[in-house]
């Protein structure tokens, strides 16, 4: 995505389920899940409005976590 390579159907695929893979990884433990989030998140704005939502919504969640 960076390179503005079209990605193959599978590879959309994945990217559609990248904001929710995030999550559970960074509430599995790994922190650097949600640095990836926050780099990611202009090329996903770029990319599908629809994931972009997600991605929104992963880090809200995060951010009421963290508040509980």
């Amino acid at each position: 995505m960076e390179n503005n390579i079209p990605l193959s159907k599978q590879e959309h695929v994945d990217v559609t389920h990248l904001p929710a893979t995030y999550l559970i990884c960074y509430l599995n433990g790994f922190e650097e899940a949600k640095e990836q989030m926050e780099q990611s998140r202009g090329m996903l704005k770029n990319y599908d409005h629809n994931v972009y939502q997600s991605l929104k919504e992963s880090l809200r969640v995060l951010r009421k976590v963290r508040y509980s």
